[in-house]
C-alpha cells in the first residue's frame, strides 16, 4: 500500500491526476472535503518472537488506530495489545504470554 502525504495528494489533485466526483460546492470540487473523508492506513503481517514484535512504521502518530488479530497460532497465544509506540517510529506488539510466536496482522489507519 502506498500512502500520500497531504501535500503529495494536494499537488496530485493541482495537477488533474484525482477527480473529487461526489464532492463538491456549488459545482466546484473541493479538495479538502475529498482529502478529508479520505481514510489512511497502512498494514501488515509479523511473526511474534518471545511473544513480541516492533513494527518500524515512520507514519504512526500518537492518534493512529492500531488493531490486531491473529493470523496463524504458534507457540502458546495470549492476548494482543499495542504495549508502547514513538511516534513517528515504531510501535510494539506484545503478547500476554512470552512464548508466543504467533502470526499477526496488524492495520494502522488515522482517525
Amino acid at each position: 500500500m502506498t500512502i500520500l502525504s497531504r501535500s503529495q495528494l494536494e499537488a496530485a489533485w493541482d495537477s488533474g491526476q484525482i477527480h473529487g466526483v461526489g464532492y463538491s460546492i456549488d459545482g466546484e470540487a473541493n479538495i479538502e472535503d475529498l482529502l478529508d473523508s479520505l481514510i489512511i492506513g497502512q498494514s501488515g503481517r509479523v511473526t511474534l518472537t518471545s511473544g513480541s514484535y516492533v513494527v518500524t512504521n515512520s507514519f504512526l502518530s500518537d492518534t493512529s488506530n492500531i488493531f490486531l488479530t491473529c493470523q496463524v497460532p504458534g507457540g502458546t497465544p495470549g492476548f494482543l495489545r499495542v504495549s508502547t509506540r514513538s511516534s513517528g517510529s515504531d510501535f510494539t506488539i506484545l503478547s500476554s504470554n512470552a512464548s508466543d510466536t504467533s502470526e499477526v496482522a496488524w492495520l494502522m489507519i488515522e482517525p
